[in-house]
């Protein structure tokens, strides 16, 4: 039989382990039953949130958004990679947009969005 080590915060596994007392179980058997339902569906037993729709940033983006236009803008640069002739992921699609015109307002983002939605 395996055995998982994992750290998590003292106050989380004080919280799940009153609530799967309440349910009859200790942590192990909770946790258990969790990695059960994974097996069984082939997916996480619920919808994990917290990411926007792609589309819905872009469409921020278009807006000009200020937040979302410096956010995209920074993780493309940083995609980028090094100025020093290496690319990374994102140096790949900046070379493939490196077409446009440097003044075009909106940053690399807005490149890469006019370059992809025509």
């Amino acid at each position: 039989m395996a055995q998982i080590n994992i750290k998590v915060d003292d106050q989380l596994k004080d919280d799940v382990s009153k609530i799967f007392a309440e349910m009859g179980l200790d942590l192990t058997n909770g946790i258990k039953v969790y990695l059960k339902r994974v097996q069984q569906d082939q997916k996480i037993p619920f919808e994990i949130k917290g990411t926007p729709n792609i589309d819905e940033v872009a469409q921020q983006y278009r807006a000009g958004n200020p937040e979302v236009v410096t956010r995209l803008n920074k993780l493309l640069s940083i995609l980028a990679g090094p100025d020093d002739g290496t690319t990374g992921i994102g140096g790949s699609v900046l070379k493939a947009t490196s077409h446009q015109k440097k003044d075009q307002p909106g940053g690399i983002g807005q490149g890469i969005l006019n370059n992809t939605h025509d």
